[in-house]
């Protein structure tokens, strides 16, 4: 079983992430212009939490779908909202 990233741990956590740094090198990783367009979504994100302030907030999937969309953002030169309906279909067939 593949935990990616974020669930793996040891030789395999280094293994991966490792492949990861040195393929979005090539994608601006690290570059100022890569910096600012997650911080783009990073705003949208706390402001989409912010709405919710003094609710309990289902935090679910939120923090995939704001690094989902600077990586697409990144990768495909497309800008997605969080709420995006095609973005959110998109979401829906990967988790399926």
């Amino acid at each position: 079983m593949i935990l990616g990233l974020t669930g793996s741990e040891g030789e395999q956590w280094s293994a991966q992430r490792r492949f990861a740094l040195r393929n979005l090198r090539d994608f601006g990783f690290g570059k100022k212009s890569m910096e600012s367009l997650a911080h783009e979504d990073i705003t949208e994100l706390i402001g989409n939490l912010k709405k919710e302030v003094g609710h309990p907030i289902a935090t679910a999937g939120r923090f995939h779908t704001a690094v989902l969309c600077s990586l697409w953002n990144i990768i495909a030169g497309e800008k997605f909202a969080h709420d995006d309906p095609a973005f959110k279909d998109v979401l829906n067939k990967l988790n399926a």
